[in-house]
């Protein structure tokens, strides 16, 4: 199965584990040794972690070209006349935007929260949904040249500060 085949399996969800390993050899035989794909077979879950807050106080990353956003977040989703995508606010968690506000609690302290986390079937019904929602640039094998996403003025400026008092 080709690459481009394979993606679009993907994005429609009819991709099975044999056809990924299939196209994985077969990529790799395209690559001309260039380029490198590892496969395991057992699950994996790879996560990147960056505190952002520690007893109530702002924390972030400042490693040159890896500067984070201190403080607690909500994203909202703004979209369109026609349910697109338009843009995303990322903005301190205590701000409130128009739009649909993406991060919700699902733990509270150590405990899953009881109905926090959405069945299988509508977790998947969400995120098709959510794909429609993408505008055509974005559903595209091909880079996108927009990136709808906006920081908000609260969170740049405690970034500021937060680097003012690390740097006295």
């Amino acid at each position: 199965m080709p690459m481009r085949a394979l993606a679009e399996g993907f994005r429609s969800g009819n991709v099975k584990a044999e056809s990924l390993v299939e196209a994985s050899i077969e990529a790799s035989k395209e690559c001309d040794n260039r380029a490198y794909i590892s496969w395991r077979p057992e699950p994996a879950l790879e996560l990147a972690f960056k505190l952002t807050e520690y007893a109530d106080l702002p924390r972030m990353k400042n490693s040159p070209g890896k500067q984070s956003f201190p403080g607690r977040k909500q994203v909202y989703r703004r979209l369109d006349p026609n349910g697109r995508l338009a843009q995303d606010v990322v903005a301190g968690r205590d701000e409130v935007f128009d739009g649909e506000p993406l991060l919700k609690p699902v733990m509270k302290r150590g405990l899953i929260i009881e109905g926090a986390i959405p069945t299988l079937d509508s977790q998947v019904d969400n995120a098709k949904r959510a794909l429609d929602a993408l505008p055509s640039q974005f559903r595209s094998l091909e880079p996108a040249h927009e990136n709808p996403v906006v920081i908000s003025d609260f969170l740049r400026a405690l970034q500021r500060d937060t680097l003012a008092k690390v740097r006295g």
